[in-house]
């Protein structure tokens, strides 16, 4: 794997590409990002075959030459009108020689990786891709007119405390001389480092490393017990199998009335209400080991808990106003149901203090996310 900085140059042009297909630069709304060029990344490269050989430490190297990426407007002919030249820096920390570097290349650069992004079409088993690579020939002639629009994009850990964005906003940065449409954007993602390493698999290395065989003996060690196993599948059995447990059906009902305007059941106490949230806990508990065990099942009990906390999250059966919406949504697309999360946080506006961000996460409506992202961090 390389290392985070390497890493951080990953994420920042896969951000840019997100941001140039969802976001509409220049009031463009059809943006195409066709390949990614890190496979070219030559020096990174032959620094992890090295390692695999001969072993060593990952350390950081040059970055990788080329256009971090380009987009791309086709008529109706699917010829290319505009390119899209993409500058993208992510940092945990502010840099200012960094917004300045990125405004300097996108100035002065010329796009140089027309052929790369050619050889990356020609390996796809994608029909149109002949198409995309004719229209990319046809641009690289020099009797061929398109617009060329500069972005820059810069993702950064940290948030500015006197102003709300680190870049300019009412002119270009002074290292911009190109005379070329430009736009610039700037997102706030606390401990990016954090979230760069969970979205490659990769745990944040530590000064004293596990090694390989350690961490295969010491997993196997961690490995629910054949007796906790037989316990969780019991509990999914009794709790999430196809008859409904009683304790359940009176919640369900108690739900139903409640939702429907009605008075609730005159037999319902409230120690039910604790009770059926301690089963969804037992639940969620039970599921979790079914999976560190390897069990397939798993989901049945996620499902069924993410149930008893929809059921839960009427006002009158929720008075201490916990997320149980939030979390049997949460549970709904752990167990492999994204239409019931949906389905579910569409159906009732919540309260109005709820997170937009966590509404659309679970949800997964990634560019309402994105967008909500940009406007809590002051994105201009």
């Amino acid at each position: 794997m390389p290392s985070i900085l390497t890493l951080k140059g990953y994420f920042g042009e896969v951000f840019a590409a997100i941001i140039a297909q969802h976001f509409s630069p220049f009031e463009v709304d059809n943006w195409e990002v066709p390949a990614f060029l890190f496979r070219f990344h030559l020096v990174e490269f032959q620094h992890l075959e090295a390692i695999h050989q001969v072993g060593g430490e990952v350390k950081r190297r040059p970055g990788r030459t080329g256009d971090d990426f380009l987009g791309f407007q086709r008529d109706s002919r699917g010829r290319i009108m505009r390119v899209l030249y993409g500058e993208a820096k992510c940092t945990a920390e502010h840099d200012t020689t960094m917004i300045e570097e990125a405004y300097e290349k996108a100035s002065e650069s010329a796009i140089v990786d027309f052929l790369r992004i050619i050889e990356v079409l020609r390996e796809k088993k994608d029909p149109s891709k002949e198409q995309w690579i004719d229209a990319i020939r046809r641009a690289r002639a020099k009797n061929v007119q398109y617009e060329r629009c500069d972005l820059v994009s810069y993702i950064c850990g940290q948030h500015p405390k006197r102003s709300s964005v680190w870049l300019p906003t009412d002119k270009p940065h002074k290292s911009y001389k190109a005379q070329r449409r430009l736009e610039a954007v700037e997102a706030h993602l606390y401990n990016v480092e954090q979230l760069i390493w969970e979205v490659y698999s990769k745990e944040q290395p530590t000064e004293n490393a596990i090694q390989p065989d350690r961490v295969q003996e010491e997993k196997a060690m961690t490995q629910p017990s054949r007796e906790t196993l037989d316990l969780a599948g019991k509990l999914r059995e009794s709790l999430a199998g196809t008859t409904l447990p009683k304790s359940f059906a009176k919640l369900y009902s108690q739900h139903t009335r409640l939702g429907a305007g009605q008075s609730g059941l005159t037999n319902w106490l409230e120690t039910e209400t604790a009770k059926c949230l301690d089963d969804a806990l037992r639940l969620l508990e039970a599921a979790f080991t079914e999976r560190e065990g390897g069990n397939d099942n798993w989901r049945e009990s996620v499902r069924r808990a993410g149930e008893i906390l929809e059921w839960l999250s009427h006002p009158q059966l929720n008075a201490e106003g916990l997320p149980t919406r939030f979390l049997a949504a949460a549970a709904y697309q752990l167990a492999g149901y994204p239409a019931r999360s949906s389905g579910l946080l569409n159906a009732d506006p919540g309260e109005e203090d709820e997170s937009q961000i966590l509404k659309f996460l679970l949800k997964a409506e990634f560019p309402n996310l994105l967008k909500e992202l940009c406007n809590t961090s002051g994105q201009p």
